[in-house]
């Protein structure tokens, strides 16, 4: 997301438009979370203006982490770029090709 509001387009929208995004943003970084357990996960995702929570089934596959939502036939690949006892970092695959986006999001265990 830092991408997007420090990009040239978003700069040159106007002062509602980057409010209203920089709030959508917000919203999304506030209310994001993945809670792991044994072999399901409970994540959230934003649609509809709405932060929504959703259940699935994870594994991995040497650097890759695959998210199955229970919802829907609906699969997710993440590429793990750092993992230890207190941080999981990771990069979305794109589904299209295949290729890690360069945005990173990075999740801190609470105890």
């Amino acid at each position: 997301m830092e991408n997007i509001l420090t990009s040239q387009r978003f700069q040159m929208e106007d002062e509602e438009t980057k409010n209203a995004l920089a709030e959508t943003f917000s919203k999304v970084l506030n209310g994001s979370f993945y809670h792991f357990e044994k072999d399901t996960v409970t994540f959230t995702d934003y649609k509809n203006n709405e932060i929504i929570e959703l259940k699935g089934l994870w594994w991995t596959k040497g650097d890759t982490l695959v998210i199955g939502q229970l919802q829907k036939m609906s699969v997710q690949k993440y590429l793990i770029t750092n993992l230890d006892e207190s941080e999981l970092h990771m990069k979305m695959i794109n589904p299209r090709d295949g290729v890690p986006f360069k945005s990173r999001m990075i999740f801190k265990r609470e105890e």
